[in-house]
């Protein structure tokens, strides 16, 4: 009988180890440097990751550092140590790595970064898109300009930090130019632009960008509302919200005198709709948001059934009826007149050019004009442009319409009937007659009595 001969056993195959743990193995301290912690990323196996400015061994520096991996502190700790590896370190040599083996995971500079997001933004939500546009901005005018030629992944948090607490931007005062402090919100739009571009670069970082989580301190004064409560004061911060019905009229008139002046200018004498007037008291009356009412078409205010429907978009509770002001009926004259033709149920109510019937009216242009208006009437509020004029209807209307109708009418709550864009088409809901006339409107007569009365100039 013969003997099976045993074969030579199988060599087991080497698993790889994780990267970071290749890494923490290279470890090394040099004496010639006082102890300092470095990297011995010496031989062959390690020429698509070591830098090409390092001779073999890299000095670790600390990652919150600005200026790193170039500049920066360095440790003779090694549990420090081994955490920068660990953290930074690991996910930025992992990365060339990817990359010298053909692989994405190249290190863009910023500007690289910013160019190549904003390209794969516009190809998936169009060049129009707001988004896009934000986002175009704030790479163009911030993070370009701060760290355009900084690869992405050597910002570290205190250099971004010390970057959104620096930030200025450019407004007009008195016709010329000046840099002020960033609000809040427009460091909270850059931090944002600049996460998405990291996202973008490094879709696969499971650790998120180095410089996430700082924390914007808000400018809302809610600090000095603590301390005035801890100390028993009065906190005089409240700013008013809305109008008297003095103010509304004088508001109206100075936007008819608006209206005048540029029709008066010659190029826009052809396509200029002298509707400022009409619009403001149209949104005051409607208790819209100004995007609503941009959405807003003749085919959406039945006249006959003392209701308009407001196509809202902020939340499901928006799209809504609200009863027809008896007040703003002349008001609506004047919007069907000004166009010089009765418009079709398609057209847009608060139109902003004679052509470009089926184009919506833009949000910014007539907030911007209602601001205007506001400036010119000596009744602009600080960081308040056109939400006040919907701030002025629920204040004025506040004694005299349920609480639950007014809230229904502002969007707050469920809409009466569960209006949604199928049941437009319907039948509106009963409103009742006396909420046709909780709120009194200037008529255009008044308006122009008082516009006589005011001093030329």
């Amino acid at each position: 009988m013969q003997r099976k001969r045993k074969g030579r056993p199988k060599p087991r195959r080497k698993t790889q180890k994780p990267f970071a743990e290749r890494l923490v193995e290279r470890l090394r301290t040099r004496i010639d440097t006082g102890g300092v912690h470095t990297l011995d990323l010496r031989g062959k196996a390690w020429d698509g990751v070591r830098p090409d400015d390092c001779g073999g061994f890299l000095t670790l520096r600390n990652p919150e550092d600005e200026g790193w991996p170039n500049r920066g502190r360095t440790t003779t700790d090694p549990e420090v140590a081994e955490a920068w590896v660990r953290g930074r370190y690991a996910a930025w040599l992992r990365r060339r790595e990817t990359a010298s083996q053909g692989g994405p995971g190249s290190t863009p500079t910023v500007e690289e970064a910013c160019q190549a997001y904003l390209a794969h933004a516009t190809e998936k939500l169009g060049a129009g898109h707001n988004t896009v546009l934000n986002r175009k901005s704030a790479c163009d005018v911030h993070l370009i300009p701060a760290f355009g030629p900084i690869p992405l992944d050597a910002l570290s948090k205190s250099q971004v930090r010390k970057f959104l607490e620096e930030l200025r931007v450019r407004r007009w005062k008195d016709g010329a130019p000046v840099l002020e402090p960033a609000k809040t919100g427009t460091k909270a739009h850059v931090r944002a632009a600049l996460y998405a571009v990291w996202q973008d670069a490094f879709p696969d970082e499971p650790n998120g960008p180095p410089f996430g989580g700082i924390w914007l301190e808000g400018d809302s004064g809610s600090r000095s509302r603590r301390e005035s409560a801890v100390e028993g004061r009065i906190h005089g911060g409240a700013t008013r919200r809305a109008y008297t019905p003095e103010e509304i009229l004088h508001l109206l008139a100075t936007a008819v005198r608006y209206d005048r002046a540029e029709l008066s200018r010659p190029r826009n004498r052809g396509q200029y709709l002298a509707n400022v007037a009409a619009g403001i008291a149209f949104i005051l009356g409607t208790i819209t948001r100004i995007e609503e009412s941009t959405f807003i078409r003749w085919k959406h205010v039945d006249r006959k059934a003392h209701a308009i429907y407001v196509p809202g978009t902020k939340s499901d509770n928006a799209p809504r009826w609200i009863p027809l002001l008896d007040s703003l009926e002349p008001w609506l004259e004047l919007l069907l007149d000004v166009p010089g033709e009765r418009p079709q149920p398609n057209d847009f109510v608060l139109r902003l050019r004679r052509d470009n019937l089926l184009v919506q009216p833009n949000k910014k242009t007539w907030a911007w004009r209602i601001a205007r208006v506001e400036a010119l009437a000596g009744l602009k509020l600080h960081r308040k442009a056109a939400h006040i004029l919907r701030g002025t209807h629920l204040s004025l209307a506040r004694d005299r319409l349920p609480d639950a109708a007014l809230k229904t009418y502002a969007g707050h709550t469920a809409p009466r009937g569960g209006a949604t864009d199928a049941y437009m088409d319907g039948r509106p809901p009963f409103i009742p007659p006396e909420h046709r006339s909780y709120l009194e409107l200037p008529s255009p007569q008044e308006v122009h009595e008082y516009l006589l009365a005011m001093p030329q100039g």
